[in-house]
């Protein structure tokens, strides 16, 4: 995983202003936050898939529908990011 949390890290610092970024680890979990010169922090965090589990008791959609935690559910198609957003200059 460090490989995919440092070409994130990377692909922050091409695409964003950053002025600082910090690291945290929550047992498992890799943490990374950006603070942006116009004051905005992105917070990135990545997780092995074995290592994936839900915390909270039900799921919140971007509809505001909930969801109890262990009734099947299906998550919506999200487009991947295109070059144009990310591109690869490092």
């Amino acid at each position: 995983m460090g490989d995919v949390v440092a070409d994130w890290v990377a692909r922050m610092y091409a695409a964003w202003p950053v002025v600082h970024h910090y690291v945290n680890d929550f047992e498992g979990t890799e943490v990374r936050g950006f603070l942006i010169s116009n004051g905005l922090v992105i917070d990135l965090a990545f997780t092995s898939a074995a290592g994936f589990s839900v915390w909270a008791p039900v799921i919140h959609d971007d509809a505001r529908r909930v969801t109890p935690v262990g009734v099947r559910f299906t998550l919506p198609e999200w487009p991947t990011p295109s070059a144009a957003i990310w591109p690869k200059t490092y």
